[in-house]
C-alpha cells in the first residue's frame, strides 16, 4: 500500500475525533470566544476543516470493506457545515473589524444600552412611536447614534438604503483608507460611486436594528435613512407637518 495512503487511513480516525473535540471546545466556550480576535477564530476554523478533510479523505480511501467508512464520510460533511458557519462568522467580523477604525459594539436587545431617548428633529410618544416635525426647507430630520456618535440623518422615502457622507463616516470611526467604491448609485446629480458596509448596531430614538447595510457615499452633501430602515417599521404617516414612525 502506498505510504500516503496508509497514512491518511491511519490518521482519519484520529483527525475525525479531533475535529469533534475542537468544534464542541468552540461551540460550548462560546461566550470565551466572543472576546477572540476573528483572525484567531478564522484560523482555528480553517484547522477544523483541515482534520475533517483529512478524515474524509481516509474514509474514502479506506474502500468499501471498511465498517468505519460511512461513519467518516457522513460524519465529516456534517460536521463541516459547523465548521464552515464558523468561519464564514469569523471572516464577516473580520472584514468588519477592518472597515472600523474602532470596533462598532455587539448588537444587544437592551433597550437601555447605546439608545438615543430624543434629538433635535424627533419625539417619542407612547408605543415608541417616532413623531418627526416637518422642518423650514420641508424635509424631515432624525438623530441616529452609530458607533455611539450622533449622525443627522435626512429622511428619504425615494432613497433605497442608509446613505453616509465621508465627512461622517469618519466622525463614526469607518476606517476610509479599507473602503471600496464599487457600487454604482443614482443620485439628484447624476450617477455616483459608493462604498458598501455593514452597521452593526444603528440606533434612532428608543429602536434598534442590526447589522444594517449602508453605503459611504464618494460624493454628496447630505446622509440619508431611506427604505433599508422606513421598512422596518409597521407604518409611516404623515399628518400634517409631521411624520409619524410606528414600530
Amino acid at each position: 500500500m502506498n505510504p500516503l495512503k496508509r497514512l491518511f487511513i491511519l490518521a482519519a480516525i484520529p483527525a475525525l475525533i479531533a475535529a469533534v473535540v475542537f468544534l464542541a471546545v468552540r461551540i460550548l466556550a462560546w461566550p470565551i470566544w466572543q472576546g477572540v480576535a476573528p483572525v484567531t477564530g478564522m484560523a482555528y476554523a480553517a484547522l477544523i476543516l483541515v482534520l475533517l478533510a483529512i478524515a474524509l479523505t481516509g474514509g474514502a480511501l479506506a474502500g468499501r470493506d471498511a465498517k468505519y467508512r460511512h461513519v467518516l464520510s457522513w460524519g465529516s460533511v456534517a460536521l463541516s457545515f459547523f465548521a464552515v458557519a464558523l468561519l464564514d462568522r469569523d471572516y464577516t467580523a473580520w472584514e468588519t473589524e477592518r472597515l472600523w477604525v474602532e470596533a462598532p459594539p455587539e448588537f444587544t436587545h437592551s433597550p437601555q444600552r447605546g439608545m438615543t431617548p430624543s434629538s433635535a428633529f424627533a419625539s417619542v410618544e407612547a408605543g415608541n412611536a417616532i413623531i418627526l416635525q416637518r422642518q423650514a426647507d420641508g424635509h424631515y430630520y432624525i438623530d441616529a447614534r452609530i458607533n455611539g456618535v450622533d449622525v443627522v440623518f435626512l429622511v428619504d422615502t425615494g432613497a433605497t438604503g442608509v446613505a453616509i457622507t465621508q465627512d461622517d463616516a469618519r466622525r463614526i470611526g469607518v476606517n476610509m483608507d479599507r473602503l471600496d467604491y464599487r457600487v454604482n448609485v443614482s443620485t439628484a446629480n447624476g450617477r455616483a460611486q459608493a462604498a458598501p458596509i455593514t452597521i452593526r448596531e444603528f440606533n434612532l430614538p428608543n429602536n434598534s436594528f442590526s447589522n444594517v447595510p449602508a453605503l459611504i457615499m464618494q460624493s454628496g452633501g447630505r446622509s440619508l435613512l431611506g427604505m433599508e430602515i422606513l421598512e422596518e417599521f409597521r407604518s409611516v404617516e404623515i399628518r400634517g407637518d409631521q411624520l409619524i414612525l410606528r414600530r
